[in-house]
């Protein structure tokens, strides 16, 4: 027989509950139309419970943010850069960590309402952790850069950290375009994207 959840377990269960609703409110209502009892009351959780897992709906925002962007830091660091030694590697590489990216949002549409939409709005804090993820990925992009020229399939002239930047903000703005049209395909649309951007990359856009 299984034995019952431990206190700590169910705490952490509750916690999970909490965060899953109130993601589904931020999403709905935003950050600053959301409040604590929109969530509770999607708990049914009278409100002296819910302070006992986070103190406000800031900290709940924060969050979950850092969970969204942990699964995009997932997600850039998962292949190892340095593996790729043809352009054919790098374009599967780029087709890998594309269609992931972008999979995170249309699978749930929740997590790019909250990037792309409600974050910054949310105060500094939640702007500036935005913005260390979005170095973070730039410099993930540089060492994928770096290893294209060390190895011959890209040019030696690059200039890698500002390429590196126009990249990311090519990938970012697929993913909101994406999630913004509600009534499109997202996979069919996130495929168009991930093509074009590549296209892009790979083959430039002049004859």
């Amino acid at each position: 027989m299984s034995s019952r959840p431990s206190r700590e377990e169910r705490a952490e269960l509750k916690r999970e509950r909490i965060l899953e609703e109130a993601l589904t409110v931020f999403a709905e209502k935003g950050y600053h139309g959301a409040n604590i009892a929109d969530i509770a009351r999607r708990l049914e959780m009278g409100h002296g419970t819910f302070y006992r897992y986070f103190e406000n709906k800031h900290d709940i925002f924060i969050e979950l943010i850092n969970r969204v962007l942990q699964k995009l830091a997932v997600v850039m660091t998962e292949q190892n850069p340095n593996e790729a030694n043809s352009r054919e590697d790098y374009r599967r590489q780029l087709e890998g960590i594309g269609e992931t990216f972008m999979r995170l949002h249309w699978e749930d549409p929740r997590i790019g309402r909250l990037v792309f939409y409600e974050a910054m709005g949310a105060g500094a804090e939640v702007r500036q952790t935005l913005e260390r993820m979005n170095d973070l990925s730039v410099l993930a992009t540089q060492e994928y850069l770096r290893n294209g020229m060390a190895k011959g399939y890209m040019r030696a002239d690059l200039d890698v950290p500002v390429t590196a930047r126009a990249l990311m903000a090519m990938v970012f703005e697929g993913c909101r375009q994406v999630m913004r049209e509600p009534d499109q395909n997202p996979e069919q649309a996130s495929r168009r994207w991930i093509a074009a951007v590549m296209a892009i990359i790979l083959d430039g856009i002049t004859l």
